[in-house]
């Protein structure tokens, strides 16, 4: 038994003169500018210098607003639209049909039921953009038409 111990003690005194003998050696080097740390490559991957950053995509809806601020743009007519509207494809149609004929809108849904202000110019019809609305069966009514300034 008390060889084991005197084993023991023998091999952790070794040890730790090897690793004061590197840790010195390591200083050396260091200190004589043999070795430099920051040119490790693994410090610099640490750092997370020399890597490509991936980028993240977080769980969330996008928002692209547009503002148009043109003081100079021709007066326009403003219809109050009201339309029910029973699935995403309905909503769909809508928002294809306006696009499509290059008419500004702002659309507020709730549950089924969408409310809509239609921005027209001068040259476009209302009764043009409701023929296009009805070939897709959606049941649209003209709430309300006023003059912007």
């Amino acid at each position: 038994m008390l060889f084991a111990i005197k084993r023991l003690l023998f091999i952790h005194t070794f040890e730790a003169i090897v690793f004061i003998v590197i840790m010195l050696y390591g200083n050396y080097l260091y200190a004589s500018g043999f070795v430099s740390f920051t040119d490790a490559p693994w410090i610099k991957h640490l750092a997370g210098q020399g890597t490509v950053q991936h980028s993240f995509t977080y769980p969330v809806n996008e928002i692209d607003i547009h503002i148009d601020l043109n003081p100079s743009a021709p007066n326009n007519r403003v219809y109050t639209l009201s339309a029910y509207i029973p699935d995403l494809y309905h909503l769909f149609c809508l928002k294809e049909v306006l696009k499509q004929q290059k008419i500004k809108y702002y659309l507020k849904k709730k549950n089924n039921d969408v409310k809509l202000l239609v921005y027209l110019s001068k040259k476009q019809n209302i009764e043009l953009l409701l023929k296009s609305l009805k070939a897709y069966r959606l049941k649209i009514k003209v709430l309300s038409k006023q003059e912007e300034k």
